[in-house]
């Protein structure tokens, strides 16, 4: 046996918890298939006690910003933007990276619709989406898990895209949606769990899902129809997960949350590599 892969001796089965044989085909106790993982089993798990959703969506978005602010500097640092427009990447450098638009389906620019979830327009954009990642999303994660919290904003975040594309089409980008989902999830957790802590969650979540809906209509570059996607998405996958949120997160939802966040990654490589050829050339 190396640090890397275990081929022999005893593991603690990464969907129920139970200590079986590292070779066994599949659980006795839970059915997990191939929950040695070939012998990477334990490197996986160490892999997923350090997955911090929270971390990952304000970090990444963070060094997004940043490249974008640094592939148009010109444009980013001129006056006439206003207040909200403070520090605001232009339009070219959010294409770039992976801004999403009514036609990327049809035009085959699917991954645009993760990318554009950690991309932001301005430096009040992302300082606000982040500061409600920071306080929804630990909250979230003790009663969801923190597979299961990062599945449910990636599903809000692209259900809220998909509704904007199709029934709107402007190009959009943010984290709003997935914040949307999270405040659904906070909501669904709330009524599940009851009592005085449950009716405290669930009303403090209304609360601020409904201040942000207000003040979302009363902006006019605000995407409504994302966060309404984004708070629809939301709700139903958290509905699918509290049944199970006192559980041991399974190998397949772990797997699921790393599938998700290599795609919002491998999102913006490909929309650098579909993009700029074209804006070397113009």
């Amino acid at each position: 046996m190396n640090a890397v892969r275990q081929t022999q001796g005893s593991i603690i089965c990464p969907s129920c918890g139970k200590l079986i044989d590292v070779d066994e085909p599949r659980c006795p106790y839970c059915g997990q298939w191939r929950p040695g993982m070939f012998g990477y089993a334990g490197l996986f798990q160490r892999a997923a006690a350090l997955f911090d959703p929270t971390w990952f969506i304000t970090w990444y978005s963070i060094l997004l910003y940043l490249i974008a602010l640094a592939l148009d500097p010109r444009s980013a640092l001129s006056a006439g933007h206003g207040l909200f427009g403070l520090l605001a990447p232009s339009g070219r450098a959010l294409f770039m990276l992976g801004m999403t638009y009514g036609g990327s389906l049809s035009d085959g620019h699917w991954y645009t619709m993760f990318s554009a979830t950690f991309l932001h327009g301005g430096l009040l954009h992302i300082g606000f989406n982040l500061l409600w990642i920071r306080s929804i999303g630990p909250m979230v994660e003790d009663g969801f898990g923190r597979a299961r919290t990062f599945v449910i904003f990636m599903a809000a975040a692209v259900g809220g895209f998909l509704a904007s594309n199709l029934l709107g089409g402007a190009p959009t980008v943010g984290a709003s949606g997935g914040i949307f989902g999270l405040l659904a999830a906070s909501i669904v957790y709330g009524r599940s769990r009851g009592g005085h802590f449950g009716e405290a969650v669930t009303r403090q979540a209304l609360m601020w899902a409904g201040l942000l809906l207000l003040l979302g209509f009363m902006g006019s570059r605000t995407n409504n129809l994302a966060h309404l996607g984004g708070l629809a998405v939301g709700y139903l996958v958290a509905r699918l997960f509290v049944l199970r949120a006192e559980r041991r997160e399974g190998l397949g939802l772990t797997i699921l949350a790393f599938a998700l966040a290599f795609v919002s990654v491998a999102a913006v490589v490909l929309s650098l590599i579909g993009n700029v050829p074209y804006f070397l050339r113009h």
